[in-house]
C-alpha cells in the first residue's frame, strides 16, 4: 500500500496493489483510493501520487467490501507486513470489517535467513537479487518487486524442502536462526 505518512491511526491510504498467485496464476488488484485528508509534498514527491490523482478516486470505505472479497481467504505477504497489515487493519475497522488473515512478512524472513546482511529494506534486496522494478513506492510494483524478494527465498529454502506458503510458515515456527545455505 501507499499512505499519506506512517501513522495508522493519523494517516490514510491513497494506493492499494495486490498481486495474486494462485495455482500457477496471478492476477493483480491495483486502485488509487481517495484519502480523504492531504497527502504531504514529501509523500508525493516519494510516491508520485498527487491530490489530482486521488480527487475523483472512491474512499476507502467504498471498496472496502470489494478488497475484502479480494483478501479474504488468503496469506497475506507484504515487505514490512507490518505497516501494510495495521493501516489496512485500522481502515477496514472504520467500516466494522475484522481484517485478521495469517501474514508473512518478507523483511522479518530475510533477516531471519541472511543475519550477515546489513539491510533488509526492499530498495537493497532489489539490488541483492537483482531485481528490477518500475516504479519504487508504487503499490502494485512494490508488491512485485515482493513476490520476487519472496520466489528468490523460496530458491534459498528448496533444498529444505519449502514450496509453498504453507510450508515456509511451518518452517518458520520450526527453524532456528541461521544462515541458509
Amino acid at each position: 500500500i501507499e499512505t499519506t505518512g506512517s501513522r495508522p491511526d493519523r494517516d490514510r491510504i491513497t494506493e492499494i496493489g495486490i498481486l495474486t498467485l494462485e495455482n500457477g496464476e496471478c492476477s493483480t488488484w491495483n486502485r488509487l483510493v481517495n484519502p480523504g485528508v492531504p497527502i504531504p509534498l514529501n509523500i508525493q514527491n516519494l510516491t508520485g501520487i498527487t491530490p489530482e490523482m486521488v480527487a475523483k478516486q472512491v474512499c476507502f470505505a467504498e471498496l472496502a467490501q470489494e478488497l475484502y472479497l479480494e483478501l479474504k481467504d488468503k496469506i497475506f505477504v507484504a515487505h514490512n507486513a507490518r505497516f501494510d497489515y495495521s493501516f489496512l487493519k485500522a481502515a477496514f475497522k472504520t467500516v466494522g470489517i475484522d481484517f485478521s488473515p495469517r501474514v508473512i512478512c518478507t523483511v522479518k524472513l530475510s533477516r531471519r535467513l541472511f543475519p550477515n546482511q546489513a539491510r533488509h529494506n526492499l530498495d537493497t534486496l532489489i539490488q541483492v537479487h537483482g531485481l528490477k522494478i518500475a516504479k519504487r513506492h508504487r503499490a502494485l510494483d512494490d508488491a512485485r518487486a515482493t513476490v520476487d524478494v519472496l520466489h528468490g527465498i523460496f530458491e534459498r529454502l528448496g533444498s529444505h524442502n519449502v514450496r509453498t506458503l504453507e510450508e515456509l510458515i511451518q518452517f518458520k515456527r520450526k527453524r532456528p536462526r541461521r544462515p541458509i545455505d
